[in-house]
């Protein structure tokens, strides 16, 4: 989904919806190119660009209803930048998915269908342990994922704010 926002609703001169959140803390390399919207339609025509947002709001509709449908929904982006991810899972929200459901989406779903929820997608004696800590509460307020204080992954710890500097990201 973050991939067709970006599509249908990104416009030239202004930071891409993936990257907003972060947008200050980015480098001023990768700034310049989130504000070229090279992946966005040509909407210079006000009639253009009132179709695309529609039809963007349709895909947000039909991602509704196909979670109310009980269809199963992987969570995933073709968008380069991990902290994408994030942002697929806020336009879920936005959708109308409540937060807690968007996790189970992005966490035993998506193990139950790739036949590893016996391993992880929930934390349980015996699974591994990767796993995130977040600063806040993504079930009530789903964009508090944005806020990683600690990485568990193949038994190593990771702090993100120790790691950023060398992509050239400023921490919060």
């Amino acid at each position: 989904m973050g991939v067709w926002e970006s599509t249908y609703l990104d416009r030239p001169g202004v930071a891409a919806r993936i990257d907003a959140p972060l947008f200050d803390r980015l480098p001023v390399q990768v700034q310049r190119g989130s504000k070229l919207a090279s992946d966005s339609l040509d909407a210079t025509d006000p009639a253009t660009d009132r179709l695309y947002r529609a039809s963007y709001a349709n895909m947000l509709r039909m991602l509704k209803k196909l979670y109310d449908s009980g269809i199963q929904i992987v969570a995933g982006t073709d968008a380069g930048s991990g902290y994408a991810f994030d942002r697929e899972l806020e336009i879920y929200t936005e959708a109308g998915i409540p937060a807690s459901e968007t996790l189970r989406i992005a966490t035993i779903e998506a193990a139950k269908v790739m036949h590893r929820d016996s391993d992880l997608g929930s934390i349980a004696p015996g699974k591994l342990a990767d796993m995130i800590l977040v600063n806040g509460a993504p079930t009530a307020h789903i964009s508090d994922i944005r806020h990683v204080d600690i990485v568990v992954k193949n038994g190593e710890v990771y702090r993100p704010a120790e790691l950023y500097p060398a992509f050239g990201i400023r921490a919060q």
